[in-house]
Order: C-alpha cells, then sequence, then structure tokens
C-alpha cells in the first residue's frame, strides 16, 4: 500500500455514506477497511510523537464501528473488540509498545468470580460502558452525553471542595450529601 491514506479516505467517506443511507452492514465493511489501512500506515511510523498526531483524527473510524456494532444486539463482544483496539492503539502509542487489544475471552478467564471489569468509551459525544464478567459481556449504551458528564464531574468537585472545607458542614449534612449524590451518580 504504497499511497499514503487514500483507501483510508475513501473508506471512511464511503462508510460515512452508507451509514446516511441507512446500509449499517456496508457501512461496517468500508470502517473496518479505513480502520485495516490506518492500522497499516500507523506501524511504519517510527516516531512516537508522528504516531500519536496520526492516530489522533482517526478515532471516529473506531468510534462508528463501535456504535454500529451495538445497534446490532448480537455482536456487543465485536463491538466491545473495536473498542479495544481503539484504546490499544492510543495507549500503545502514548507507551512507545505495540501490544495488541487483550482478547475478550482472555480478560474474562482472569476475572474471578462475582467480580466484573467496568471500561467507559466515549463514542461521538455518546458515553457508553462495557462490562464483563467471568461469563458475561454487556454493553450499557446512553449513560449520558459528555457535556453531561463534564457537569456532573464539576458539582462532584464543588460538593468535595464544600465539603472538605468545612468539615462541620459535612457532619451535619452527610446523609442529604449521600443521598444527593447518589441520585445524581445514578
Amino acid at each position: 500500500n504504497t499511497i499514503p491514506l487514500h483507501l483510508f479516505l475513501a473508506s471512511s467517506v464511503c462508510g460515512q455514506v452508507e451509514e446516511k443511507l441507512g446500509r449499517p452492514e456496508k457501512a461496517v465493511a468500508f470502517y473496518e477497511l479505513a480502520a485495516r489501512d490506518a492500522e497499516t500506515h500507523r506501524a511504519r511510523i517510527d516516531r512516537d510523537e508522528l504516531r500519536v498526531t496520526f492516530t489522533e483524527d482517526k478515532q471516529h473510524v473506531y468510534e462508528s464501528l463501535v456504535r454500529l456494532s451495538l445497534d446490532d444486539t448480537r455482536v456487543a463482544a465485536q463491538a466491545y473488540q473495536w473498542c479495544e483496539r481503539a484504546k490499544s492503539r492510543a495507549l500503545a502509542d502514548m507507551l512507545s509498545s505495540h501490544a495488541g487489544a487483550a482478547a475478550t475471552e482472555v480478560i474474562q478467564a482472569s476475572l474471578p468470580e462475582r467480580h466484573a471489569l467496568v471500561e467507559y468509551f466515549v463514542c461521538r459525544d455518546e458515553v457508553l460502558a462495557f462490562s464483563l464478567t467471568k461469563h458475561s459481556l454487556k454493553a450499557h449504551r446512553r449513560l449520558c452525553r459528555i457535556d453531561e458528564l463534564s457537569d456532573m464531574r464539576e458539582w462532584l468537585g464543588f460538593q468535595m471542595d464544600r465539603l472538605t472545607a468545612d468539615s462541620a458542614f459535612g457532619k451535619h449534612d452527610e446523609a442529604r450529601l449521600l443521598e444527593t449524590a447518589n441520585h445524581h451518580l445514578s
């Protein structure tokens, strides 16, 4: 593949068109082609800072693959693998490592009974989560929008600052604060 990213750009645009036309299977095929091409080109970059920059504007392909896979409830495991690939590429770039995404089965086998691993992923402005246990993988969609998460984080920070600044306030209103926090976080 000697033509730099022409295949990526063409496949990405075709994926977007197919998605808009309501043909998710074709969109997934184009996005997968775009992801493979991006990964091929990324592997050829020898400087870490260039690899990070290269990857930044390619995330929309992975986000689309996650979202489209989640739209088909039969392939939550595939959505999770795309999420892991997107995250592992970014992490590998940050750590200058070329480790691949861990297989779902390997992660599940390492989890003790009655334990779960929860991984969050932002897809466009939707916050979603995957929960893995030893025996299951579930996708949890539409937890909130990213702007709502920022608002909740700001509110929680304000309450924590208020609590630590005035220990008498915290002791007096502890039950009310916990109830309010639980309401906002659930």
